[in-house]
């Protein structure tokens, strides 16, 4: 049971972690693009490692496309933290790629190994969110540093809300005995 209790806390945590990144830079615009390139950073990391983990311990269906996604936001935390002075286009570029992957993966979980109609348009809608905003970043890229920490800030405000209620919604189906991220007729 300890293992299937920590698939949906690790959802929470990580909804969680990206709801307070998203506070964090709504409370302070002001706050100095270093400061934001490490809270980026460690977001990114702390992402990383819990899909890693969360993919490695339950080892199910599709746990090889999640460690690939966590060891991408994992790679990506690094360097941003490792290289600070880079710049805020070089940073953009990051962010974006990192949302468009991202965005893919959880896509992809909810077509083929979400459970329930719930758990599958909330995986879409989280990597629509995320696909969206990477594409858009990639196409403005010009379009001042603030509004791209207004938009980072939304980003990371919407992944943490959806994340969170999703994870709610695996607690839920593990409750009623359903394995959520197990593989379903497409």
């Amino acid at each position: 049971m300890f293992v299937e209790e920590r698939k949906w806390t690790s959802y929470l945590l990580r909804g969680i972690v990206a709801l307070a990144f998203g506070i964090v830079l709504w409370a302070w615009p002001g706050v100095t693009l270093g400061w934001m390139i490490v809270l980026f950073g460690i977001w990114a990391i702390v992402t990383g490692v819990i899909v890693a983990i969360v993919s490695l311990v339950t080892h199910e269906a599709g746990w090889g496309w999640r460690l690939f996604g966590g060891l991408c936001y994992l790679v990506l935390g690094i360097v941003v933290v490792a290289w600070p002075q880079l710049t805020a286009l070089t940073l953009l570029y990051l962010i974006a790629i990192y949302a468009i992957i991202g965005g893919v993966i959880e896509i992809v979980s909810g077509l083929k190994w979400g459970y329930g109609t719930g758990t599958k348009v909330l995986f879409v809608i989280l990597g629509l969110i995320s696909f969206a905003f990477g594409i858009w970043a990639l196409a403005d890229p010009k379009g001042g540093a603030l509004a791209i920490l207004w938009l980072i800030a939304l980003f990371a405000t919407l992944n943490g809300i959806f994340t969170i209620i999703l994870s709610f919604f695996i607690r839920d189906l593990q409750k009623k005995g359903g394995e959520p991220l197990t593989p379903v007729a497409v």
